[in-house]
């Protein structure tokens, strides 16, 4: 079987790229062939795929019109879209394992993926999928104002990084892909 697995990063960042690394490394150990997809990084682990990946993608430091750019990418980035289609059309996998993809792929790759005709696995590594800032934690406190799609709650707040924008764009990344049902159609 052919695993297209996707994550943002392709080095070891944190515990979802782990658990992404480790999952292939058994994947293949079991026999199955192994493509992944990611954003282009001088971090990234060799692979033969890198040529494949979509654009690095960088939001620190980013002002003025750049800004105004990187919002819409976070919300559905086109050229991370064209570069997963490129991708399914070569290698045609037989699933598609998702890890995170949020901002940096965007929700775009899901489209992708469907109109592809790819099955999709999701594996939730923490509360993006109902909180805009993974964490159902602010303000030094437990919080789920935002469940049920209430994401101006986490603009009121700056729940993501203390930014009144980096919240607004993560709000209006929730709000398009919950009423478009993105996840739910993957």
């Amino acid at each position: 079987m052919k695993i297209l697995v996707v994550n943002k990063f392709y080095w070891p960042k944190g515990g979802s790229e782990r658990v992404m690394f480790d999952l292939s490394e058994a994947y293949a150990a079991a026999g199955h062939t192994v493509v992944p997809f990611a954003m282009q990084s001088p971090d990234n682990v060799p692979t033969g795929w890198e040529d494949r990946f979509a654009p690095a993608v960088r939001y620190e430091g980013v002002r003025g019109l750049g800004a105004a750019r990187a919002a819409v990418h976070a919300v559905y980035s086109r050229p991370a879209k064209r570069a997963i289609q490129a991708l399914l059309q070569s290698e045609k996998p037989d699933v598609a394992h998702l890890h995170n993809f949020h901002h940096q792929l965007s929700p775009s790759i899901v489209d992708a993926l469907r109109d592809a005709g790819v099955p999709t696995v999701f594996t939730l590594h923490d509360y993006k999928a109902v909180c805009p800032n993974y964490l159902l934690y602010t303000q030094g406190a437990p919080c789920e104002r935002c469940l049920g799609g209430r994401y101006h709650h986490a603009v009121v707040h700056r729940c993501v990084r203390g930014s009144w924008g980096a919240s607004a764009v993560a709000a209006v990344e929730m709000t398009v892909h919950r009423k478009r049902r993105t996840l739910e159609r993957g």
